[in-house]
């Protein structure tokens, strides 16, 4: 019922995926950080004042990074879980933007080192 949720509320333009079970990946079509939180905040409280059969409610927690080009997508994938994991050991229910928790010293941002996956 969420995945219907989410199809339902986000634009035909957004890329929804399922990341591993319990965790989605939400992929917005350039706009601005404000206009993102926007989004994500309306999409929470959508969520929070909806009833699901046999659970009623439910809460998410979320974390959300800006894609550019300097990173690699798995960059985008540690950034935006680091900040989900510091929404749900910080109350829960919220949505957390990565640079502005490092901007406020809430989370340290990693020295980029060059990493190179061989396979």
């Amino acid at each position: 019922m969420l995945s219907q949720k989410m199809k339902a509320f986000f634009r035909n333009s957004d890329l929804l995926f399922r990341f591993g079970g319990e965790e989605f990946v939400i992929i917005l079509e350039p706009i601005s950080h404000e206009m993102a939180e926007r989004t994500l905040e309306r999409f929470r409280n959508k969520v929070a004042d909806s009833n699901f059969p046999l659970i009623e409610k439910i809460t998410i927690s979320g974390g959300y990074v800006k894609v550019t080009d300097l990173h690699y997508p798995v960059t985008f994938i540690e950034h935006a879980d680091q900040a989900l994991y510091y929404a749900k050991k910080n109350g829960r229910n919220c949505m957390y933007s990565y640079e502005l928790l490092v901007e406020r010293g809430e989370l340290s941002k990693p020295i980029e080192s060059g990493k190179v996956d061989l396979f």
